[in-house]
């Protein structure tokens, strides 16, 4: 059965192939419909048909690239065309050999309003304009999301931000049968940075006593101009196989509400705009009795962390070695995480210290001002200034003490910091 199908097809297109057309039929332009709702798609039938002259020099010039097919180009840009397919077939009329294509379009309206489908042509055969009324809306007897094969929702966390402030905007796509093939764009905006959340995630779920499959993806954007941020909808295209096995077509699209983006407030004190949720600074390795001895090895970590920014925005650390302490700074660490709520970042550094003068020396009181997007207020991490105090007699060079990674020293000055920007901005590069 099957040897005899494919034979079949040969046979057809090996004989499209030796033809020559010697003149052209009537070319058919049938809507399966010529009025629809907005997200539907018509099915658009074109049937062509032609006189053949078998030529047996052609045979064996088969090019399935170059075979007809009617200028349906000429349907843009009031309808997109989502698929096509075409079929052929041979018979004999009046002992003439008549070939007959049908091509197959799945035409989705671009708007709604009154559409036309203009005069196609097909060799020298045209078809005449075909109107196409399409209503806004859903039909009003069908609940909107019943009466939908698919359909996209949008959410966000805030309904207001601040510049480089995170929102977070959650992506729903909802389809009923076997989905064969979709395409769900991403959220785009020229001002903002856009940072997927983790991989997508899959389930099911009722709307309207419907089981749909639900496709979800969350996305932190950070908008980078202040004034409004308006994204571009959100668009899908698929194919699906409905209980039946008929393959349908799936369309649908969806914006996300205009949202407000506020300036840096002109209260704000810091060097640095830090938009965050929560901000902290952690101390850790020195001793808690403070007591040390000249040229002892110290090491000293200090962990700046952020809610609701990614590590690039985080500005270096400040470090002020009073003098007679020399520090010997590693390359600081960025790391960003994906939490529920967004992205979590921290900037790590750590320092060698080493002391090289006897009595209380005294690390200066570090501060990071931030402004806090739960409250709406400026805030300050503060680590405490402490005192070390320091036993031995002063050492005129540490040498010995000093580790062998590094020779950067700062001398009388007592400071050392590592080559890194401010970070202004969350396109920088700390």
């Amino acid at each position: 059965m099957v040897n005899r199908l494919v034979i079949s097809a040969i046979r057809v297109l090996v004989l499209m192939a030796m033809a020559t057309f010697l003149h052209a039929g009537e070319l058919k332009v049938e809507p399966d419909r010529t009025r629809l709702y907005e997200g539907e798609v018509l099915t658009l039938t074109v049937t062509g048909s032609m006189k053949l002259d078998i030529n047996l020099s052609n045979l064996f010039n088969l090019d399935l690239s170059n075979l007809p097919s009617p200028d349906i180009e000429k349907v843009e840009p009031a309808f997109e065309i989502l698929g096509k397919n075409q079929r052929y077939s041979i018979r004999t009329v009046n002992n003439d050999m008549v070939g007959e294509i049908t091509w197959t379009y799945q035409l989705a309206p671009q708007r709604s309003g009154k559409l036309t489908i203009p005069s196609l042509s097909f060799k020298d055969s045209t078809s005449k304009p075909v109107n196409i009324q399409v209503v806004s809306g859903s039909p009003p007897d069908q609940k909107a999301a019943a009466s939908r094969d698919s359909f996209i929702e949008l959410s966000a966390d805030k309904a207001e931000v601040y510049v480089q402030e995170q929102l977070t905007m959650t992506i729903r796509l909802f389809f009923s049968g076997n989905l064969v093939r979709g395409e769900l764009s991403e959220p785009d905006h020229p001002d903002a940075i856009i940072e997927p959340l983790g991989k997508q995630r899959e389930y099911s779920r009722y709307r309207d006593g419907v089981r749909y499959r639900v496709v979800e993806r969350r996305y932190a954007l950070f908008p980078q101009q202040p004034g409004e941020l308006t994204l571009p909808p959100i668009e899908f295209e698929g194919q699906a196989r409905d209980a039946s096995g008929k393959l349908i077509f799936l369309r649908d699209s969806e914006q996300l509400y205009p949202v407000p983006v506020n300036d840096v407030p002109a209260s704000y004190t810091g060097d640095t705009w830090l938009p965050a949720s929560a901000l902290t600074l952690e101390e850790s390795g020195l001793p808690e009795s403070l007591q040390v001895e000249t040229g002892e090895n110290l090491t000293r970590n200090i962990t700046l962390r952020a809610a609701g920014l990614p590590a690039e925005a985080l500005p270096p650390l400040p470090e002020l070695a009073p003098e007679g302490l020399r520090s010997y700074p590693e390359a600081p660490e960025r790391k960003t995480d994906i939490t529920p709520a967004g992205l979590a970042s921290s900037l790590s550094q750590t320092r060698a210290l080493v002391p090289v003068q006897s009595g209380p020396l005294t690390l200066p009181e570090m501060r990071i001002t931030w402004w806090d997007t739960t409250t709406d207020s400026e805030q300050v991490a503060i680590i405490p200034a402490k005192t070390l105090q320091v036993g031995g007699a002063s050492a005129q060079t540490a040498s010995q003490a000093t580790p062998s990674s590094t020779d950067n020293d700062t001398g009388a000055s007592g400071t050392s910091e590592p080559e890194l920007r401010t970070v202004t901005h969350l396109a920088g590069n700390g």
